[in-house]
């Protein structure tokens, strides 16, 4: 009797392990999609704020810096960010399947998001506002713009 249940034991386990496994997959890659839109969600706040100092709208000029730094930070882990099994053939996701098919344009543009990131940290740095203005615009279209552009599903999609 007593190995007739350990048997059955047994069996129960290995059906739920079985079940549970596929599962806990789908969830760890479904955790980094939200990590991976949390991430982009703290860069857009980042983005927001300074684009409220460059354009007038606030006099937080001594913010800047803080944010850019931020940017910055969060930028040079960018490719990380999309691991196989996270694009949209597996789960919901605003990223298009052009980052894991064309990894080498994925790399060139994170490449040039860090670039403009890089500058414009420097440029919040040195206080000139002029540059501040300039080097935002540049992380906005070189940076943000064109890898949005090729590698995310734009709302309308």
């Amino acid at each position: 009797m007593r190995r007739l249940r350990n048997q059955t034991f047994a069996l129960a386990a290995a059906v739920v392990a079985a079940t549970l496994g596929p599962l806990g997959a789908v969830s760890a890659d479904t955790d980094v999609v939200e990590y991976r839109q949390s991430v982009m969600q703290l860069l857009e706040g980042h983005v927001d704020a300074i684009m409220t100092v460059v354009r007038g709208q606030v006099a937080f000029t001594d913010h800047v810096v803080a944010h850019a730094e931020s940017i910055e930070q969060l930028s040079q882990n960018m490719v990380d960010l999309f691991p196989p099994a996270t694009g949209p053939d597996t789960l919901p996701t605003n990223a298009l399947q052009q980052v894991w098919s064309n990894p080498n344009g994925f790399q060139t543009a994170t490449l040039a998001l860090q670039q403009a990131a890089t500058n414009l940290s420097l440029a919040a740095q040195s206080g000139d506002q002029l540059a501040i203005a300039q080097e935002f615009n540049n992380l906005r279209r070189a940076g943000c713009d064109a890898c949005h552009s090729s590698f995310r599903r734009r709302p309308s999609q």
